[in-house]
């Protein structure tokens, strides 16, 4: 087997780190998990990307498909720390979210059709 493309994020200015911490695929679909760590000077909040393979086969690309948030932007809950994805659903974990009285409890993010 051997490497036939590198991914990346086009969207340079967003401020995720550790992109490719997590990464996941089914069928011609890959999600990378680019969590933001942040800090009270520069707080993040992290992201998951989804390519879709191109007909011509993978190949290097910063362009991806669609970039998932969570819908209450949690700063430094670490978005995107795992992801998993199936046929048409995919799960993105922040161990770090606060979930009601709980800091730092973590919450998993599904997103669907």
């Amino acid at each position: 087997m051997s490497e036939t493309a590198e991914l990346s994020a086009s969207d340079e200015t967003s401020g995720e780190y550790f992109f490719g911490v997590s990464v996941a695929t089914t069928g011609q679909t890959v999600i990378v998990g680019a969590p933001g760590p942040g800090s009270s000077m520069n707080p993040l909040l992290g992201a998951a990307y989804i390519y879709a393979k191109p007909k011509g086969g993978w190949t290097t690309t910063s362009t991806f498909n669609a970039q998932l948030a969570s819908s209450d932007e949690a700063l430094n809950d670490f978005f995107g720390f795992s992801v998993a994805v199936g046929s048409s659903t995919a799960a993105i974990g922040a161990p770090q979210h606060t979930a009601g009285s709980n800091t730092s409890q973590g919450t998993a993010y599904v997103f669907g059709p």
